[in-house]
Order: C-alpha cells, then structure tokens, then sequence
C-alpha cells in the first residue's frame, strides 16, 4: 500500500463518523507573493511575515509588523480579513510547515507576506475558527509533513495545500468543539503559563550567579570596591580590573574569497561560522569540537583567516551577536567573530562566564537596525574583572556546579511544560477527529447536536 492510502486510510478512520473534504472545498487558499522590497511608486502596508505566524497563535495589532509597500491589487488581495487564517508553507524543517495562525480582526493595512499561504474560509460552510484548530491538529499536521518536499530546506505546493483533508461535522457539532477546546484549553494554558513563569525565574538565577560570582567572587572574606566599569559595577579590592586584550590576545576572523573554487577545495579545517552558534545560545554549552563548515590551506593562506589554538574563547558579534564558547581544538572562524587567546593570567573558562554575564553590555553596543553589530573598537574597550587564578578556578568550579543544579530544575520545568503541550496538542486533535463525546463533556444531547 503506497503512503498516500496509507494515510488516507489513517484519516477516514480517524474521522469515520463524519464527512471529510479537501481544505479547497471550504475556503480559498492564496500564496502571497508580496515581498519586502519597498518601491516610491506602490501603496504602504504592513506586512505580517513568516515569524509573526510562526510564534502567534493570533494576528493581533499589537505585533510589530515590517513597513512595507506592494501594489493595489495586491494589497486588496492579501489585506487580512477577520477568519482568515495563515499558515507556514516552507522551513528548514518538515515539522515547521502549516503552521497556523488565526486572524481575529479585520485589518486596514495589514497583508499576507511572502513564505505564507493565506486560508480565507467559507463560513457558509465551515468556521473559521473550526478550521483554525483542524490545522492546529496532529491530523493536518501530519499530512503537510508527508507531503513536504526539499532537502535542505521542505515546502508544501499550492495544489497539496489545497487537497489536505480536513474534517467537517455539521454546524452546531462545530460550534460545540469551538467551545470545548476553548475551555479545555484556557486551563492547560494556565498551567503551562505557571511553570514558564518557573522556567524564566530558573534562567534568571542562573544568569544572576554567572554575573556575581565574576564580579564579586564566591568567598565572603573580601571587602567590595566600586569599578567605572558600567556593566561590572564592583569587585573585591584585591582584584584588578583589566582591559580585556592586556590578558587575552584578540584575533578576529575571515572568509576566503568564495569566486575562486580553489579556495574551496581539499577543506579540512575547522571554521567557526555563525551556523555553529545555535547549540551555543542557551548557555549550556561550552566547548566546540566539530563545526559545520571547513575551509583549506589555501584558502586560508590567502585571507585574513589563521588557524587558533585550543582554548580559545570565541564571541559572536554580528547577526547572532554575543554568544560565546571555547574551541575543543584548533579552528579558524569567520569574520563575525572576536576571539581571544588567553594568557597566562586568565582562564578560558573564566572568562567565556565572564562573556557569558555581560549581555546588558553587548545589548548596549550593539548597533544597526535589522543586522547588528559590535564593531572592533568597542570589543577593543572590554573590561574584564580579574582575579587572582586561584579564585579564577573556584569561581568556574562554582559557577558549574550551581548552574548544573539549575539546568537539572530547568530540565524538570520544561519537561512538565512539553507535558502540558502534549496535552493540547492531543485535546484538540481527540476534538476536531469525533474522538471526544461533546453530549457527555458538555452535558449536551447528541439530539441536538
């Protein structure tokens, strides 16, 4: 049996009580091709793009919306119309496609961005808000996974969207699963929104303990004195407080020249990239053994880019900026970074924590509106507080050991919250596929429904 039965099949059992059609028999389905560019001589709009949906369950005013200009027709086409519904329609990752996102409102300038297909309903014939949470469910879900395709990067066709199976009781069965998910919902939702409050509260105290114990220390025997220092604040008196670059040599990096293919051939070299930061913005970890991306002799021979040793401490300071870890090896990196090799009077490892409690500051030197930066002379400027590398070793020592009792509560928090996720995820598939009586979960019935 071919996947395309066997999933059908998964869907009239899943639904068997009820008709199922395809999303294009109930509404629209409508690929925006409104881009970002601005032109002097289209109408202005706010655009509502990829990421407003992604991590929007609601279209609301309230989002920050791109400025943006497109033409008439497109802008009376893909303006956002209270029911409509938005969904992802490509990724990096098949589960990162369909995902929805429900327009409650009219909008007077608000339109469809590109890498979205707007679902406008017809409400003769379904709710939009049914609709919502079909596609909300693991039944649709499923089915836009299947039917991704790409390999670096997944998409769902036009034609595929519009064939999606989608579930249809009558109205009032509709109309009572709108109100069931809304309860059910609202008291997950509570729950989870406790333990998230948990989790930050987590993430906090451990930022806290990084900032104090590299800026006070972790013995109570020392007197405190005030630094000019912004972000460091004071430290004990016995400590100095030293340009960064007096205590650990600065490098930056480089791209060979990417039009000349014998650059790029034979690599072999590890090559820090702004690709290898992600496992890094946590703050969990802190070594990099492999990277992504490898560059050659020659290549590197012929740019600005040199082979650093292990133990270097790299910070990213462009597009992802101020993240931090310490090379498992000798590496290279881009030129959006800053690396330092320490010297004698400082630690790696101390002071990737002391990067790692400065986040205030590189959010105060950042500059440029949509891709920023901290340029070479402010790194130039950094303070670091030092301490004697016997307290160096018993600060990361601390710093470890608490921060490993606080990813382990974390841990426990975030599984809850998956937990809860889960749960919904589940309520409202059981909901939308007839798996929930609603006569006996609402004391309605089934007469009426």
């Amino acid at each position: 049996m071919t996947g395309a039965k066997t999933l059908q099949n998964a869907i009239t059992e899943a639904v068997r009580e009820w008709d199922t059609v395809p999303l294009k028999a109930v509404s629209e389905v409508y690929p925006s091709n409104v881009d970002k560019k601005s032109s002097d001589n289209e109408d202005s709009v706010r655009l509502c793009n990829y990421t407003d949906v992604y991590y929007n369950e609601e279209i609301a005013d309230d989002i920050e919306f791109m400025e943006a200009t497109t033409t008439e027709a497109k802008a009376n086409r893909f303006r956002l119309r209270e029911g409509d519904i938005l969904i992802t329609k490509d990724s990096e990752s098949k589960d990162d496609i369909g995902i929805p996102a429900y327009v409650p409102t009219d909008f007077d300038d608000v339109v469809c961005g590109y890498h979205l297909f707007l679902i406008r309903p017809d409400k003769s014939s379904i709710s939009p808000r049914f609709l919502f949470n079909c596609l909300r469910s693991r039944l649709l879900q499923t089915q836009f996974e299947n039917l991704a395709n790409g390999v670096t990067r997944y998409g769902i066709t036009t034609g595929d969207t519009k064939n999606v199976t989608i579930p249809l009781p009558n109205e009032g069965f509709q109309d009572q699963i709108i109100d069931f998910l809304s309860d059910g919902e609202t008291s997950l939702n509570r729950a989870k929104s406790g333990f998230e409050d948990i989790s930050k509260l987590l993430y906090s105290k451990r930022q806290a303990t990084i900032r104090q114990s590299v800026t006070t220390g972790v013995r109570d025997d020392h007197t405190l004195t005030d630094v000019e220092a912004s972000w460091i604040g004071e430290v004990p008196e016995h400590w100095d407080v030293v340009r960064t670059r007096f205590v650990a040599e600065l490098h930056s990096g480089h791209t060979p020249d990417r039009s000349n293919d014998e650059y790029w051939e034979d690599t072999d070299i590890p090559w820090v990239t702004t690709s290898d930061i992600k496992p890094f913005r946590e703050g969990r970890k802190r070594y990099l053994h492999e990277t992504e991306n490898q560059i050659s002799e020659l290549g590197m021979e012929n740019s600005g880019a040199h082979l650093l040793p292990e133990g270097t401490v790299f910070l990213s300071r462009t597009a992802s900026v101020g993240f931090s870890g310490i090379m498992g090896k000798p590496m290279a990196t881009s030129q959006d970074f800053a690396n330092w090799v320490c010297g004698d009077e400082i630690l790696p490892e101390y002071l990737l924590y002391v990067f790692r409690s400065m986040d205030q500051e590189f959010d105060r030197l950042m500059q440029g509106s949509t891709h920023k930066t901290i340029y070479m002379p402010d790194i130039k400027s950094f303070k670091t507080p030092l301490p004697p590398l016997d307290e160096q070793r018993e600060i990361v020592e601390h710093i470890e050991t608490e921060t490993a009792r606080l990813w382990e509560l974390i841990d426990r928090v975030e599984e809850t919250i998956n937990l809860l996720e889960e749960k919904r995820q589940a309520l409202i598939t059981a909901a939308v596929t007839g798996q929930i009586d609603m006569s006996e979960a609402k004391g309605v019935s089934k007469s009426t429904i």
